[in-house]
């Protein structure tokens, strides 16, 4: 009997973002440990990690995107207690503490022993597979975001220079498109303002190539804009970073009996339930070039499932924990942002959310999740099972981010709306005993 074939059946559970800075081991509720006990029944244990660590090394990052994520190092503890063992890193807050808090992240994550990838020394390194050996076969972990600070992307190193730290990125390259009247007064006001001008002169200067490519073309703002119908945004994937993606992928399936692919984009299609129009071929193509498993988060909110070639493709799987406001230390610049003048962090959390009648304490379904679980019997999928979570919307901050098994109406609603957002990927749901299961071909 072949290695392969001896390795018989795999099963790999994933979650979505887990924003973090908090004790996990403190709580003993029921609805808890029972999901706990789901999360820790798999060979794999994924979920995407959007905090870094606060470093005595690091500074704070100007651009955070949102809240500054940088927590004490015990919550990495937490979280290999919880049982995660594989974890994503690539995403827009794995800098908010500099260089220095990536560096310490990854130095901890080495020492607990939690495989993880999608940052690095260099873009090499971030783009490269990380690898869990498990006891029914070794999986491997790619990892890239499609939305990060410019200052986070991981850069080449060359034969005469070092290489930058930061995270694997996959660009998402953007054109609107306008009717002809509104374009001609945005080619007028860029003419105006001096924009025009201005550009011509640094491309006569510097021997660049004039951005001035066709007359139905503009770019204004750093934003790409040409007369098209009907208006709106065509979206695509910068085709260098998709085939290094690719890349990395295909070396992973030779190496590895199931490799999980990481995404991170915020980016939304015509509302937040549905990914951009870019991304999902995107995706599909990472399964062409050997991914089992496609894991997106971003969105903080769920998206439907695709089975694409017998591999799923979760489009968005919510929070898993979501501590977005018990931070203790926030930059000055979130202060300045919000108008407040000294204050303390509470302050922050307060202004920006308006007592928590809007933004995320507002809105439910930044508070309803799912934890998903796969199985593979001789690399062949034969099962998803996704079993709802409850992150406590409506209670208080101390309480609300940290994930309970849902039960009841909850999680018949969680259910229902993974069974609807699932339909228009062809992919249909059975319900039955609070647990959802794809129905497979």
């Amino acid at each position: 009997m072949s290695r392969r074939d001896a390795l018989g059946s795999m099963a790999c559970v994933a979650a979505g973002d887990i924003v973090i800075n908090r004790r996990l081991a403190a709580y003993n509720e029921p609805d808890y440990l029972a999901l706990l006990d789901r999360l820790r029944d798999s060979d794999c244990r994924f979920a995407n990690l959007e905090t870094t660590i606060r470093a005595e090394t690091g500074y704070p990052a100007a651009e955070t995107g949102g809240t500054c994520c940088a927590a004490d190092p015990y919550v990495f503890g937490e979280l290999k207690w919880a049982g995660f063992n594989l974890l994503a890193r690539a995403n827009n807050h794995a800098l908010d503490f500099g260089i220095g808090g990536l560096d310490e992240a990854g130095r901890l994550l080495d020492e607990l022993g939690i495989v993880h990838a999608g940052a690095g020394r260099d873009l090499a390194h971030a783009r490269m597979p990380a690898y869990l050996d498990t006891g029914a076969g070794r999986v491997a972990l790619v990892a890239a975001t499609a939305t990060f600070p410019t200052s986070s992307r991981a850069g080449r190193a060359r034969e005469d220079c070092t290489g930058r730290p930061g995270v694997a990125y996959v660009r998402q390259t953007s054109v609107h498109l306008l009717d002809a009247a509104s374009f001609a007064s945005l080619r007028a006001i860029s003419e105006l303002l001096g924009f025009e001008e201005y550009k011509l002169r640094c491309a006569d200067e510097f021997h660049l190539k004039s951005t001035e490519t066709a007359a139905d073309r503009l770019e204004f703002l750093q934003t790409e804009f040409m007369v098209g119908d009907p208006p709106g945004t065509r979206s695509g994937i910068h085709s260098t970073d998709a085939k290094e993606v690719w890349r990395s992928i295909a070396g992973a399936r030779r190496q590895a009996d199931l490799v999980v692919f990481s995404f991170h984009a915020h980016q939304q299609g015509s509302n937040r339930e549905t990914p951009a129009e870019a991304f999902p071929p995107f995706l599909r193509a990472c399964v062409d070039a050997g991914a089992s498993m496609v894991v997106c988060h971003g969105p903080h909110v769920l998206r439907g499932i695709e089975v694409y070639r017998g591999a799923p493709i979760f489009h968005g799987l919510g929070n898993f924990v979501f501590q977005n406001e018990t931070f203790e230390v926030l930059p000055d610049e979130m202060y300045e942002r919000h108008r407040i003048v000294g204050g303390m962090p509470a302050d922050v959390y307060d202004r920006r959310t308006n007592g928590g009648a809007s933004g995320a304490p507002s809105n439910p379904s930044f508070w309803e999740s799912a934890l998903v679980r796969c199985a593979w019997e001789h690399h062949r999928l034969i099962q998803i099972e996704i079993h709802p979570v409850t992150l406590g919307f409506r209670h208080g901050r101390t309480v609300r981010g940290r994930p309970l098994l849902a039960r009841g109406e909850t999680a018949e609603r969680i259910l229902d709306a993974m069974s609807r957002l699932s339909r228009p990927w062809g992919t249909t749901i059975q319900v039955a005993d609070g647990i959802g299961r794809v129905a497979l071909p």
